[in-house]
């Protein structure tokens, strides 16, 4: 499964890391990863990873992009 993961994003334009927060693409991958290849569970993973992302995003202080 991990290689069928690999294959069907290998070649995908993710946005830059710092706007993970509006990135479809990138938040597939996650699903795919997490839910699909971890099993883990998809409403806690989300939430938190929803919240880390935001976190992420809005590093560095000052920058010019959002969130």
């Amino acid at each position: 499964m991990s290689e069928q993961i690999f294959n069907d994003f290998r070649r995908q334009n993710f946005l830059p890391a710092n706007e993970a927060y509006r990135d479809d693409l990138r938040k597939a991958l996650d699903r795919a990863v997490l839910v699909d290849l971890l099993k883990l569970q998809q409403d806690v993973v989300f939430q938190n990873l929803s919240i880390l992302r935001s976190q992420w995003c809005t590093e560095p202080r000052g920058k010019t992009t959002r969130p």
